[in-house]
Formats: structure tokens, C-alpha cells, sequence
């Protein structure tokens, strides 16, 4: 049922056709009442959700909106960036008093405005709804006061994700084998295998050692041999990926379709014990996919996958994609490359590093003479490996 609603909350929130006149109630956290009128809220209580916010939404249903919900009173700053509509942005105190009320238009040149105001609570609404006759004006919700709405459980909980989560620092060691039985005799940090091919207890053995085990995925391809391959519609296939037989292209453009696989994907993650996930083929916009994505919805949908994955306390790696790394590097735990070296773009990598995060890779082609030094030198922890990923692997860290 909550992935239910989930789906509910995000077509809204995507301006998709629902007839909100008959839309069930649950399907949003609550509502907010200022000077008669009602808005259909979804809660923003964590920095990722704060910091997402309503970026790269082209539409956005009439009554709805995004309640941005903060432990204290404090000045709260708001821009535009990567925003695409009009927007009226509304601080409200902890008496629930409106105090402030800024109309804002999408950002189309940095560097952007900032509004600014001392505020507790922050409502985002479609622009033109209000103006600065609201100012003073009562906003009523239940949401308002932690101890009445429970959100203090709520914010409690994804702290503690938060915290418990696993962020591996540069330069961790890490072994990737994706075929064949898995050789768990390396001294590494980092096991990176097959979510589907792996089993609990080989993730359980590695975790015996004090191994880290990251679990691979597509999550931007249909792939003919995986288990749950028949619940996807057929509508979101698209064209063939070049040398790999029996995987094509998904339309992540309509992500909603198969967002509960996904979900299930991840559920799955966490009950074999994975520690975080390597979502693969995440760049398709770039490829001929047999659709026209677009650099917005690829955005959408990477951002959406890092949200359920840190949902479910999972660390999640950005693999490859690296013309989005400025837009997801807040959002991702670590990066996976392959071929930086050899397609002389590692710098696009150094976002993660600067930030902490590790970034780990591969070159199939290259000599190890050709690229272990400067990965060392930038922090990156390398490996090189044919493409078979069968376990045949050579690390710079310990060459």
C-alpha cells in the first residue's frame, strides 16, 4: 500500500493526468489552509528532500504543493535554480503566522536570487496563488507541531538512515566481479557482485570479515534474463543495447511505470544485507534508447532512485552519467566508472572527491602503466579488468 501511494504522490507531483477531484486524500502527507484556500502538501523533513525540493518539475497540479518542515526557528534561504515553473514561496513561524510571501520565477542565468526569511515551516505553491495580503494570515494544518502530526518520528528515523548509512571515503579498496562464483579471498573494503545472482548467505560471509557489499542493478534497462522481467510493460522498451543480447533500453521518461519494480529491486537489496546499490545504465538519455529523453527527466528519475535507496538506508554509487555528476553529487554516496582514463575525463569525477566520496572505477582497455599513478594521485580507487567482470581484476592500490 505505501508504494501505492507513493506512486500516487509523485504522478501528482509530475503534473500527470489524475482527477484530482475524485484523488484519495491519503495520497498526500496533509493539507494547509491560508485565507480559505487548501493545499495538498507533500512533506520535505530531510536535507535531501529540502534540497531536491520541486527542481525539474514542469508542472504542478493546481492545488498542490511541497510543506518544507524544520526543527527550529532560523533564517531559511530559497533559489531557483534548476526550477522550471513559477513558484510562490510562503515562510510561516512557529505560531504558524505567515511572515513572508515571495513570487519567484525559474532561474535561467546564474547566479540566481536567493529569498530569504526567518521561518520554521516553508511552503512552496504554485506562483500566483497568494500575494503579500496573506502576510500575518494564519496557516492551519495538522502538519504544524511535531508532537501532533508524529513527523518527530518521522525526522527521528531518517537521521538515524542517515547516520547508519555506509559513505566510503577516496581511496577504499573494492573488488567487482558481475559472473562466475564469486572468490571472497580478497582483502579489499568493498565487494561490489550481483544482486540477483548473489545470495544472502555469500553477503553474510563477506560481512563475517568486515566487508562492505554493494549490490548491482540496471535500473535503466529491461534485461530478458532477470526474474522479474515479466512485470515490465511493454510500452517502456526501447531499442536493443549494442553487444549485450536480450537487454534493451528502458523509458524512464514514464519512470512510474515500473517504479514499483525498482522498489522491489531495492526491497530485495536490503533483504539479502546489501549495504548500498550500483543502479547501472542510468545515463540513457545520452544513447540511442529509441525515445527522446531529455537531461531533465534522466535527472528526475537518478534523483528519485537515490531518494528510495537512502529511504531503505542504502548508500547508493552514480555510475558513469558524469555529465549530471554537478546536479546529483549531493544526492549520490559514491561514484562507479568505467573508462574515465581511457575517454580522458576523470576530472568530471572530482566533485565526489571534494565532497569526501569515494570514487571508484575500471579500465578494460588501458595498461595499468597508463593510469594507476594518476588515479592514486586523485584519490580514485581503479581497477583493471576485462569485460566479462568474471573476477579477473587488478587494482592500482595494491599493484
Amino acid at each position: 500500500m505505501k508504494r501505492i501511494i507513493l506512486t500516487f504522490v509523485l504522478l501528482i507531483l509530475l503534473g500527470c493526468e489524475v482527477d484530482l477531484q475524485y484523488a484519495p486524500q491519503e495520497m498526500f502527507d496533509g493539507t494547509v489552509e491560508i485565507s480559505g484556500q487548501v493545499s495538498n502538501v507533500v512533506v520535505a523533513d530531510t536535507d535531501h528532500e529540502r534540497s531536491r525540493g520541486l527542481m525539474y518539475k514542469e508542472k504542478l497540479c493546481d492545488d498542490c504543493g511541497m510543506l518544507f518542515v524544520y526543527d527550529d526557528m532560523a533564517e531559511r534561504s530559497f533559489w531557483m535554480k534548476n526550477t522550471l515553473i513559477p513558484l510562490d514561496i510562503l515562510f510561516i513561524d512557529p505560531n504558524q503566522t505567515v511572515v513572508d510571501v515571495v513570487y519567484a520565477m525559474p532561474c535561467e542565468s546564474e547566479p540566481c536570487e536567493t529569498f530569504h526569511a526567518k521561518a520554521k515551516y516553508v511552503l512552496e505553491v504554485n506562483g500566483g496563488r497568494f500575494d503579500n495580503s496573506i502576510i500575518g494570515s494564519k496557516a492551519v494544518s495538522s502538519l504544524f507541531g511535531h508532537e501532533d502530526s508524529g513527523l518527530s518520528d518521522t525526522v527521528s528515523k531518517n537521521m538515524d538512515k542517515e547516520k547508519a548509512r555506509y559513505k566510503p571515503k577516496p581511496g577504499v579498496s573494492w573488488y567487482w566481479q558481475l559472473n562466475g562464483e564469486i572468490d571472497t579471498s580478497h582483502d579489499v573494503e568493498i565487494y561490489d557482485i550481483d544482486l540477483f545472482d548473489s545470495s544472502k548467505s555469500l553477503i553474510d560471509q563477506l560481512h563475517g570479515r568486515g566487508v562492505k557489499v554493494i549490490c548491482y542493478f540496471s535500473a535503466g534497462t529491461y534485461e530478458d534474463w532477470r526474474s522479474d522481467s515479466g512485470e515490465f510493460p511493454s510500452g517502456v522498451l526501447g531499442k536493443d543495447l549494442d553487444d549485450w543480447p536480450g537487454e534493451v533500453w528502458l523509458d524512464i521518461s514514464h519512470y512510474l511505470s515500473f517504479a514499483e519494480i525498482m522498489g522491489d529491486r531495492l526491497d530485495l537489496a536490503v533483504q539479502k544485507g546489501c549495504d548500498g546499490v550500483e543502479p547501472d545504465n542510468v545515463d540513457g538519455f545520452q544513447n540511442d534508447n529509441g525515445f527522446v529523453l531529455t537531461y531533465a527527466e534522466q535527472l528526475e528519475y537518478n534523483l528519485w532512485l537515490a531518494e528510495q535507496a537512502h529511504n531503505r538506508g542504502l548508500a547508493i554509487a552514480l555510475k558513469n552519467d558524469l555529465s549530471q555528476v554537478p546536479d546529483l553529487v549531493d544526492s549520490y554516496d559514491l561514484a562507479i566508472n568505467e573508462q574515465c582514463f581511457y575517454y580522458e575525463e576523470c576530472e568530471l569525477l572530482l566533485p565526489f572527491i571534494e565532497q569526501d566520496k569515494a570514487v571508484l572505477g575500471i579500465e578494460y582497455e588501458l595498461d595499468t602503466d597508463n593510469f594507476c599513478e594518476e588515479a592514486n594521485d586523485l584519490g580514485f580507487s581503479w581497477l583493471k579488468a576485462e569485460y566479462e567482470l568474471d573476477g579477473n581484476v587488478i587494482s592500482c592500490l595494491f599493484d
